[in-house]
């Protein structure tokens, strides 16, 4: 069963890769709008990587039998319509693929197959991501294929001096922008927000929120397409609306154990109270 757009898979990639690339932020901050409008008008970075993007989509590696894996799964209440119960059903799942360095190199979700049924041997890919990473060991692109291998986009990573992760932008097979993400960091280096653009125009932010020992808390969207600009119809003022969040918990050895995506706030119309409504939960599973 699937109950959310394969959008939502990149809004959960982009949650990945930030943990993959910064340690997990802090508090919020006021947004630089000087700033985002000097990264969006970065146009010759464009043109530099175009040569490169062309050499990414000749072709990718194939995951080696020495790659460790690891998964990701999410579940939704069963037929007892209560969660974290036995009957809860498995919808999505993720197969995560790391190199010897324990980077992550690719990352494949699967629907269900003729059977109906998911975790069987009939389930189908649907689609993937490749990571490529560059000399400083940080993530240099991401290449996105279809479960029958055909390339939707490639995108491309910028760093600032500091090593702070700036923007992906990302590009179709024709090397086209059709999208990107630019992030805005916090106290020590921590990325506190994001924003999605779908060609010129906002699609989305996020806002994070996270623990004291840097780990991601809490992740807080705005989408346009749901009311996310709030009454006004204007981003980044005070009556933008939360439009879904997610909540993470760690294990006592410091991994990621369980996170829940909420879509409504429940009755009392306040989000992270116990009314919430749920859309799903992850569970994680690690390599040894």
């Amino acid at each position: 069963m699937r109950i959310e757009s394969s959008f939502l898979y990149s809004f959960f990639v982009c949650c990945s890769v930030l943990v993959l690339s910064n340690p997990c932020p802090v508090s919020s901050q006021q947004l630089d709008m000087d700033r985002e409008d000097r990264m969006f008008l970065d146009k010759p970075f464009i043109e530099e990587t175009k040569a490169e993007i062309a050499a990414e989509m000749a072709g990718f590696p194939k995951p080696q039998a020495q790659l460790r894996e690891s998964k990701e799964i999410k579940y939704v209440a069963g037929p007892d319509e209560k969660w974290f119960t036995k009957d809860d059903d498995v919808y999505e799942y993720f197969l995560l693929y790391y190199d010897d360095k324990s980077r992550l190199v690719k990352r494949s979700g699967f629907l269900e197959g003729p059977d109906d049924l998911l975790m069987t041997r009939d389930d189908i890919l649907h689609d993937y991501m490749i990571y490529k990473y560059g000399p400083d060991g940080k993530i240099s692109r991401e290449i996105f294929y279809d479960g029958k291998g055909v390339l939707q986009y490639t995108g491309v990573y910028r760093y600032d001096e500091h090593g702070l992760k700036l923007s992906v932008k990302r590009f179709d097979p024709q090397k086209k922008e059709i999208g990107s993400s630019n992030y805005f960091h916090g106290h020590a280096g921590l990325i506190i927000k994001d924003i999605e653009y779908k060609g010129d125009e906002i699609e989305k932010y996020h806002n994070f929120k996270y623990d004291s020992k840097h780990r991601t808390g809490r992740v807080i969207e705005f989408l346009g397409s749901e009311g996310g600009k709030g009454p006004d119809g204007i981003w980044f003022t005070a009556d933008d609306a939360v439009t879904s969040a997610k909540q993470c918990f760690y294990k006592s050895d410091g991994t990621k154990d369980k996170e829940k995506k909420y879509i409504e706030p429940g009755p009392d119309k306040k989000w992270f109270t116990k009314d919430d409504v749920m859309q799903y939960y992850t569970v994680f599973y690690y390599h040894k």
